[in-house]
């Protein structure tokens, strides 16, 4: 992907009200959902999946900077 256009697409988003806040899944969220979905036992089956992330309590960002702030605040390496 061009370098920049994520950035710009999260701006657009954020707009529209789809980034509403930090509550994001990170891969291993996304994977631990896939191990549940197909180690149920024999005879049984999902037959809808949705995985949706919680959202943080508290306020909401409410411009697209105190947003991207966040997001580095929450997903920083410690």
């Amino acid at each position: 992907m061009e370098n920049g256009r994520a950035f710009d697409a999260n701006e657009q988003w954020f707009r529209m009200n789809l980034l509403r806040h930090t509550g994001l899944m990170v891969p291993s969220d996304v994977a631990d959902a896939v191990v549940a979905a197909i180690t149920l036992p024999r005879g049984h089956q999902y037959g809808f999946l949705e995985v949706t992330p919680t959202a943080p309590i508290g306020p909401l960002p409410p411009t697209f900077e105190e947003w991207g702030a966040a997001m580095v605040a929450q997903f920083q390496p410690e």
